[in-house]
């Protein structure tokens, strides 16, 4: 692998078109999902963003992007930022290893690599709300507020230079790990007609718009979101690796 950032769509590529039975892809995708339904109950904390809740985020930015802000700032803990820093470089290199030189039987590598790319997919969707939210209630202040918005802008980040520079910092660093490579990946699917991707993406972003727009009518969907998601994957990867059987099959034929 190259580059300092691996992609999840490397990981479970080789998994879902593995050339075994379906129904042995099918028991490695269900076993995987359920194992990161454990990790996201128990350890919510391992291989995710710093923001645990960037949807909530999203709502406070569409309606009170100036309280946003403010608590985007004030909220910031540097014990945590240190503790998510050391988990950031240990993570990188798990996940290398995990791709370069695992030494585990074939459907075992196939679990943890199914996975790790379902944790770096929800931490890119992390940090993607997280950054949609900070900048758009900055921009929403700066260039579409009055004079006393503009000016608490600029108190709050002169109150907190440090802080400031932080959010800065992680808002490249989103735009150059995740929004570019991203954004490559969706211009390559375009040009081979390849829908899913971009047709994923919008349902995503729909979906979460629609979300965070009428978050009061969906209090019990939201409470019971973990498992909501665990269904979600269990269905799409299922999808992805029964699909590719009929492909192929199709193929040869």
């Amino acid at each position: 692998m190259s580059g300092r950032h691996i992609g999840p769509q490397a990981m479970w590529r080789d998994v879902v078109r593995a050339p075994v039975s379906v129904g042995r892809r099918l028991s490695i995708v269900v076993i995987a999902v359920l194992i990161n339904h454990v990790r996201r109950v128990l350890t919510p904390w391992l291989g995710q963003f710093l923001c645990l809740h960037p949807v909530e985020a999203m709502k406070l930015a569409r309606w009170s992007p100036h309280g946003h802000l403010e608590a985007s700032l004030v909220e910031i803990r540097w014990p945590a930022v240190a503790w998510w820093l050391c988990r950031q470089g240990v993570e990188y290199e798990l996940l290398r290893y995990l791709m370069t030189r695992s030494r585990l039987a074939a459907d075992a590598h196939g679990v943890l690599l199914v996975v790790a790319s379902l944790a770096l997919v929800e931490r890119c969707y992390a940090e993607t709300c997280w950054a949609v939210a900070l900048v758009s209630s900055t921009l929403r202040l700066l260039l579409f507020g009055d004079r006393p918005e503009r000016d608490l802008v600029r108190r709050l980040v002169g109150a907190h230079p440090a802080r400031a520079a932080l959010l800065a910092c992680l808002v490249l660093r989103w735009i150059r790990a995740v929004a570019l490579p991203y954004a490559t990946w969706l211009a390559a699917s375009f040009r081979s007609l390849d829908l899913m991707l971009p047709v994923a993406t919008w349902c995503v972003a729909a979906a979460t718009a629609h979300l965070v727009r009428y978050s009061s009518r969906y209090f019990l969907a939201i409470e019971m979101s973990d498992m909501l998601i665990t269904l979600g994957w269990m269905t799409v990867l299922s999808v992805l690796a029964a699909s590719h059987e009929l492909g192929r099959k199709r193929s040869h034929d």
